[in-house]
């Protein structure tokens, strides 16, 4: 069960367009497999080895059912980094200057308007997001083997974007619509 990738080993290419119900059925097979209680009689070492790879099959399957994270593990495979910082404290992507200035914009919006006006601009945060996520399926499928670095900032700049709406969105839900997530 050794495997050099979480795709590997739940035996998927490396693209982000993952059928959720293949996944599902693949996991608990190789997990009816690899589980550590298969192995109870068996010596220390193998025993060891069975929670290994029931421990390896786990976070392949954390990371690959959900989207962003399968899109930040996609991006690290061929080298960028979506979380840290460089040697002068900017995040390893940057963002474009004009994204945060709309996202900033649109929070301020949303802070300053009425509960009803409210509803409306959450359903376009949803909306936005949701063409974003689709954006960025699109962008990592593309992306080949050999993808060029220009293509894969892109990409990941598209990740850092939705992780802006997801955090929104949480915020939402935290405080309640009524809340000022700012």
């Amino acid at each position: 069960m050794a495997s050099s990738d979480h795709f590997e080993l739940l035996g998927f290419p490396r693209r982000h367009a993952i059928d959720a119900r293949e996944l599902e059925k693949r996991y608990q097979a190789l997990a009816r497999e690899t589980h550590p209680d298969r192995f109870a009689q068996a010596g220390d070492a193998e025993r060891r080895q069975a929670l290994l790879r029931t421990t390896a099959l786990n976070e392949a399957y954390r990371t690959l059912r959900d989207p962003l994270r399968r899109a930040a593990y996609l991006v690290g495979l061929h080298g960028v980094q979506i979380d840290g910082q460089d040697a002068e404290g900017r995040g390893s992507v940057p963002l474009p200057p004009e994204f945060l200035g709309e996202f900033l914009a649109f929070r301020e919006e949303f802070a300053e308007a009425a509960p009803d006006r409210r509803e409306a601009l959450r359903a376009r945060a949803e909306q936005d997001r949701g063409a974003l996520l689709a954006k960025l399926g699109g962008a990592l499928d593309a992306l080949g083997d050999r993808p060029a670095r220009p293509d894969l900032l892109a990409a990941a700049q598209l990740l850092l974007e939705l992780r802006y709406y997801d955090r929104f969105l949480a915020e939402l839900d935290s405080d309640g619509e009524e809340g000022h997530p700012l």
